[in-house]
């Protein structure tokens, strides 16, 4: 009841309110009506938490600054969350693209790591069995979709949102690719290199709170007003399925397309 009298108060205070005094009023209003940037945060990682296995499409952008040329490549990728998995925590067959050109495939069945280079037509299997700490090492190349993928990472995934955090933005409501989104920035202080801050941006769909887009700039500080940004990434997902596992067969040796005529073991490089 006194919630309803205090709304009713503030209409009749701004029927009776004109100039500069109604926009900052309105702006009032606006400001109640907008989320908590962390609780459509944490929506959208519940979503993602209970997506099991499905398909999408991506394209990921990454500049560096020790290098010249901007890094484009595209992914499409057939999943299935295994939580019991040390190495990926899901089954993937993932089909790679660098600069609109098929450039190989990548594949883990759970047992062993498929890694098809289109260069020179050439599988090359690696088992879990016998290389789990070479898998894992590459593990840390290899891009993925990580709300989508894993169970226990989502669009925090390197970004420690619990720790060093300086701030939490609400951008607005945005449309990206036709689809209406929540635009939120994070803003991070490492605690590890002075002077360094990551900024984080985070497009999530309305509709069904998936993250169809995020960003990630990394900057160092060289003076108290000055910086340079070392890298920059995004994440675009253009296409996703998410509401049926994938059959098995997506993920077996016989999905390697059949102009890879060379199948050879892993070897390890020696020094």
């Amino acid at each position: 009841m006194k919630n309803s009298i205090l709304i009713v108060s503030l209409i009749l205070f701004y029927l009776d309110t004109s100039g500069q005094d109604a926009k900052v009023f309105l702006f009032y209003l606006d400001t109640l009506k907008q989320e908590d940037p962390r609780q459509i945060l944490q929506r959208s990682y519940n979503k993602c938490q209970s997506i099991q296995g499905g398909y999408y499409e991506m394209d990921v952008l990454v500049k560096v600054l020790s290098k010249k040329d901007t890094i484009n490549s595209s992914f499409n990728c057939y999943f299935n969350k295994s939580k019991g998995d040390t190495l990926f925590r899901s089954v993937f067959h993932n089909v790679l693209h660098e600069k609109n050109k098929y450039a190989g495939e990548v594949m883990y069945t759970g047992k062993e790591l498929i890694i098809a280079t289109a260069k020179d037509s050439t599988a090359t299997v690696m088992s879990k069995s016998l290389w789990a700490r070479d898998i894992k090492a590459y593990a840390i190349f290899h891009e993925f979709h990580f709300p989508f993928v894993y169970f226990n990472s989502d669009f925090k995934h390197n970004s420690d949102l619990s720790e060093s955090i300086s701030s939490y933005e609400y951008i607005g409501e945005e449309s990206l690719n036709s689809e209406l989104c929540h635009h939120i920035q994070v803003n991070k202080n490492s605690k590890k290199v002075a002077g360094l801050r990551v900024e984080y941006h985070y497009w999530i769909k309305k509709e069904d709170a998936i993250p169809i887009q995020y960003s990630f700039t990394s900057r160092v500080a060289i003076s108290e007003t000055a910086s340079i940004t070392t890298q920059y990434e995004k994440v675009v997902v253009k296409k996703y399925e998410t509401d049926n596992s994938i059959e098995p067969k997506f993920f077996s040796r016989k999905a390697i397309p059949s102009f890879y005529d060379k199948v050879k073991d892993y070897t390890p490089v020696t020094r």
